[in-house]
């Protein structure tokens, strides 16, 4: 056995065991289900939204159907349906295509008559109780908006030799992309130097020809054409994949640009190329034939030029247009290997930002780049957690980018992954949206009903939030330690809750995320009601515990239990419990339900900050805020490198002048790098770059 099938083998025990024990903290939830989700959350997926797991299986007329998850995307009206081909990792089963196909078109199956059952036969014929998940399902798939569908397949098989991925026939003109995934591939994953796995296409069938117009420090930029159909085709292959370089998703293609790319490759496909912007894109370790030509890219990506893309294929497979004399300029970005990830993840950043944009896209966008991340990034590498039943403190490690934690453990020793764990253990993982999710539910007007739109709104809306806070931080304290500490407090009761609701008896399963995220924006709610402001909850006391007390827990459960009977019987007109939480109204009824409730009556006094404790943290908040303000100041005007030529363009330009163009010669000429000088300095950069200073 060679070292590559060992190191396979163990990765299938740990994954099996993973399962095993995430069938055993979901109360019952069997071994297949259990295995989609575990297979799922590796999955780059996970990060774009959660699958809501049912158990649908049964016979609709000659046909088995099996759905085990779906996932719809109001941004781009994606639905994911999941299913799996699963043995119980018995690991000697073969699969071969015919096997694939007859599952896939299990779940084709049931997505066709789902979207045409008016008069609730699935629901009858598959025995579907009204009360659950699996009626929601149903229910919400045949008022769909669906563009697109992707069945996924989860397997515990083995691929045989001679399997062969195929496409699968469109339903009702709507296009399927059958997507697989093996524990060879999430083996891969687990061992990909990324957290994304790169996509490799070969283009040797039909070679790009482009041309080398621009060569940098770590990068090779490219301009050339690509034909139309395979652009339609690469999207029809791998779909959202694609895209995940892209800063926002397909837009739809009732935006007006969308319908006039229609328009110009139906009525002049020959014009396409000068008609169009066209796409960025960019790739690593590029392959060209001897003629110069690429016939192979790996980590293609799609940074701009989204819309182009899905609608070209939406066009082709879905509205039969010939798109055979039609090409697409591209310019295409080589990055090198060599690249440090952070500076290439920036990179591709700007390349985005500068690209001439078909659609706008506003600063929100680009959150993810924002300096707010590098802060909590920062705090979560400098602040330990109490030690709780050991020796040593532990630290809640804040996942900049994704897949941050693995690249860590990637490139260590043994004894070093060992020590790192033990130092940040994977249970403390911090995400940006489990972030952007505590802070939307936990503050003045929460809004619980975004929380439930999907990681598209909630990013959206806290990156508005969090932009306009950031600029004021200085003086009002905003994102201090204690801001990182309760991030993580918000973190601890968010998962408690949960957990905890699993075990309740009046739980019957299903809308767990709704309802725990509703039961915290009650209680800040009240909060706010019954005591005057959030500052007033010490949630200190859950960071020093690392754990919600019981006292606390007992009153969220309570109010959890009212919470779920109200949002699982929605007004007239949402029958979907799913849908119904993602609306504004379902929010106000709620509150409107809770009206005239003391839920902190018996709340413990250790929650409650007196007034002289609430405005002596907040004067240590801005305290802190104004120090931190002014080392990050420091070191950003010391690490920037041309404050000589920002100052001999402020005065040939005669733009700001003054104290600002004093602060830019104390820099960039006597190289007085004072705390004075270094704040000044970095407001007039601020304001040269707005006028066209670029460096």
């Amino acid at each position: 056995m060679s070292e590559n099938d060992t190191e396979l083998n163990n990765f299938i025990d740990q994954f099996k065991s993973e399962c095993i024990s995430f069938q055993e903290n979901e109360m019952g939830r069997g071994l297949e289900l259990s295995f989609v989700q575990c297979a799922y959350n590796r999955l780059d997926h996970s990060e774009i939204g959660d699958l809501n797991t049912v158990f649908i299986q049964g016979t609709l007329g000659n046909t088995k159907v099996k759905i085990l998850g779906y996932r719809y995307d109001d941004d781009d009206h994606t639905l994911v349906l999941a299913s799996s081909i699963f043995d119980f990792f018995k690991r000697d089963k073969k699969l071969i295509s015919t096997d694939l196909f007859t599952y896939a078109n299990r779940v084709r199956t049931f997505f066709k008559v789902a979207k045409s059952d008016q008069n609730n036969k699935i629901i009858d014929n598959l025995n579907i109780d009204i009360s659950t998940p699996e009626y929601d399902a149903v229910d919400l798939i045949k008022n769909l908006q669906v563009d697109r569908l992707v069945i996924l397949l989860f397997t515990d098989y083995t691929l045989g030799e001679r399997f062969k991925l195929k496409l699968i026939d469109p339903v009702d003109d709507i296009p399927v992309t059958l997507e697989l995934c093996d524990l060879n591939r999430l083996f891969d994953l687990e061992n990909s130097k990324g957290a994304r796995e790169p996509l490799t296409y070969s283009f040797s069938k039909n070679p790009l020809t482009i041309n080398l117009a621009s060569t940098g420090d770590g990068f090779k930029s490219y301009i050339g054409s690509i034909p139309a159909i395979t652009l339609a085709e690469m999207y029809k292959e791998h779909g959202a994949r694609l895209l995940e370089g892209n800063v926002r998703s397909f837009l739809s293609s009732t935006t007006a640009v969308n319908k006039q790319i229609r328009n110009s490759i139906k009525n002049n496909p020959e014009k396409f190329f000068i008609l169009n912007n066209g796409i960025a894109v960019t790739a690593r370790n590029l392959k060209f034939d001897d003629n110069k030509k690429l016939i192979e890219a790996t980590d293609f990506q799609i940074i701009n030029g989204g819309q182009t893309t899905a609608t070209l294929s939406k066009a082709v497979y879905v509205e039969k247009v010939d798109v055979t004399k039609a090409s697409v300029a591209i310019k295409l970005t080589e990055i090198s290997e060599t690249l440090p990830q952070d500076e290439a993840d920036k990179l591709v950043v700007d390349i985005s930002k500068a690209s001439n944009s078909q659609n706008k896209i506003s600063d929100a966008d680009f959150f993810s780049n924002h300096p707010f991340h590098i802060e909590m990034e920062k705090k979560s590498q400098k602040i330990q957690a109490p030690a709780i039943n050991s020796v040593y403190g532990t630290y809640w490690y804040y996942e900049r980018s994704k897949g941050a934690y693995k690249q860590k453990l990637m490139f260590s020793s043994k004894s070093e992954q060992k020590n790192f764990e033990s130092r940040n253990p994977k249970k403390q993982v911090i995400k940006k949206e489990d972030l952007a999710r505590v802070w939307l539910c936990w503050k003045n007007n929460p809004e619980p009903n975004i929380v439930s739109k999907g990681a598209a709104s909630l990013f959206n809306k806290f990156s508005k939030i969090v932009g306009e806070a950031w600029e004021k931080r200085d003086t009002q304290g905003t994102f201090t330690d204690d801001y990182y500490k309760n991030t993580v407090s918000l973190i601890i009761l968010l998962r408690d809750l949960k957990n905890q609701i699993k075990k309740e008896e009046w739980y019957d399963g299903g809308y767990l995320a709704n309802i725990a995220t509703y039961s915290i924006s009650i209680f800040a709610e009240h909060v706010i009601l019954e005591l005057g402001n959030l500052d007033k909850v010490n949630l200190n006391v859950i960071w020093r515990e690392q754990k919600v007390p019981e006292d606390l827990l007992t009153i969220m459960l309570s109010v959890a239990q009212k919470v779920t009977e109200i949002i699982t019987h929605p007004e007239k007109g949402y029958a979907n419990v799913t849908q119904w939480c993602k609306q504004e109204r379902c929010w106000q009824n709620l509150k409107t339900q809770f009206e005239g409730d003391k839920i902190l009556s018996d709340i413990s006094e250790r929650f409650i900050l007196s007034n002289e404790e609430q405005k002596e943290q907040q004067k240590q908040r801005k305290v802190e805020a104004k120090l931190d303000k002014g080392i990050n100041s420091d070191v950003e005007a010391v690490q920037f490198k041309h404050w000589k030529e920002a100052y001999e363009f402020d005065k040939n330009n005669k733009i700001l002048g003054g104290k600002w163009q004093q602060a830019l010669y104390a820099l960039g000429i006597q190289f007085n790098f004072s705390s004075h000088n270094c704040k000044l300095a970095l407001e007039a950069l601020k304001k040269l770059r707005e006028e066209g200073f670029e460096y």
